[in-house]
């Protein structure tokens, strides 16, 4: 049998006692309030008083473990003293066709959990003492430990205070002077824990009450797994607003080239909102084919946006010619801007006047669309 760590766990602000148990026997682990430096590595399995785990044996016909589950509960509904939905169930189909059901208050359960992590402690199993007793073959009916009784029956296992205890064994004769004394519940429970299966069906911590730790790797996953999706968000949200602040900043040139376009024609011009609306009428006033002047200046426009090495001083359009007042860094660059306008489709480009200006080179360059 695997070796296992079992807590006897009586309550909040309870001191815990716990044994190491496996097939060498068991070893007391002494009383604590916080179980730092009792071995970690182990299973965990807690043991909480009878009288707080309800149990009822019955007989359902149905087979299928989901509808069980559903119907037990409501079939024990008018023995309960709670409502059936603040319970938390666990039900055993027997090979009898019987079941064995055992119920805490969801709210305790909870609350012991919470309990016990704050002691440092994630249980694998937390059963009654009545169910852990089941494993155990000579395991009394009645059972003293202290201010209880633990009695165990096929209908019902419950724990009792020691006078109903005493009332309940009232017309029992009395045992016997030389009669060896009984184990102490204690006992029995070290002993039956190391009886007992490694996943025992009456085992309170399912359904929505797993303990912490068996589920911690696959939560360590999901934690992984939602910190990479963060990342990818932040990420993308920063992209996002860089790319956005990019094409902001794209838009404003093309805005701030179209109203040096429109001034370059038109000199006198105080303001211009609407440079592409208004290069548009001054192409119709003046009577140029839609395929010349505001086809060559939009080319001209784009070509402009894409060469950080020349800029656009001036613009003029003479006998269906598109004439580009040009500085660049130096003759190469305007030559090299003028290599980009030949390559326009159906366009001719010329390299104009080239001179020396402050800061650069003044160059001309002329645009014309070749006769289809």
């Amino acid at each position: 049998m695997p070796e296992r760590l079992l807590i006897r766990y009586s309550g909040p602000r309870v001191p815990l006692r716990g044994w190491r148990v496996g097939d060498a026997g068991a070893t007391a682990l002494g009383s604590v309030d916080v179980a730092s430096g009792w071995p970690g590595e182990l299973p965990v399995w807690i043991v909480v008083p009878a009288q707080d785990v309800g149990y009822a044996r019955t007989r359902i016909g149905v087979r299928n473990r989901e509808q069980l589950a559903r119907a037990v509960p409501f079939a024990l509904e008018e023995q309960l003293a709670e409502p059936v939905e603040q319970l938390h169930f666990v039900v055993i189909a027997r090979i009898d066709g019987t079941q064995d059901a055992w119920w805490i208050n969801r709210a305790k359960l909870q609350h012991w959990i919470e309990d016990l992590a704050a002691r440092g402690i994630s249980p694998t199993v937390l059963l009654s003492e009545a169910a852990l007793l089941v494993e155990h073959p000579d395991a009394p009916s009645v059972t003293r430990d202290h201010q209880r009784a633990l009695v165990m029956g096929d209908e019902a296992r419950t724990s009792l205070p020691l006078s109903v205890r005493d009332q309940f064994e009232a017309e029992a004769p009395p045992p016997a002077l030389d009669a060896p004394a009984s184990p102490t519940l204690e006992a029995l429970l070290v002993s039956a824990a190391a009886l007992a299966p490694t996943r025992p069906g009456s085992n309170l911590l399912s359904e929505g009450f797993t303990a912490r730790h068996a589920t911690a790797p696959m939560r360590s996953l999901w934690r992984a797994a939602a910190a990479l999706a963060l990342v990818a968000v932040v990420l993308s949200a920063g992209w996002l607003f860089a790319d956005t602040a990019r094409l902001e900043k794209r838009r404003t040139e093309l805005f701030e080239q179209q109203q040096s376009i429109y001034r370059s024609v038109v000199p006198d011009a105080s303001a211009v909102p609407d440079p592409v609306g208004q290069l548009r009428g001054l192409d119709r006033s003046r009577g140029a084919t839609g395929s010349d002047f505001l086809a060559l200046a939009a080319d001209a426009a784009s070509l402009l946006g894409s060469s950080p090495q020349v800029k656009l001083q001036r613009l003029d359009w003479r006998s269906e010619v598109l004439e580009l007042t040009l500085i660049g860094t130096d003759v190469a660059a305007i030559d090299a801007f003028r290599e980009q306008c030949a390559q326009l489709p159906g366009t001719d480009a010329q390299l104009g006047a080239v001179g020396s200006i402050a800061g650069g080179i003044e160059g001309k360059i002329q645009l014309r669309r070749r006769p289809t």
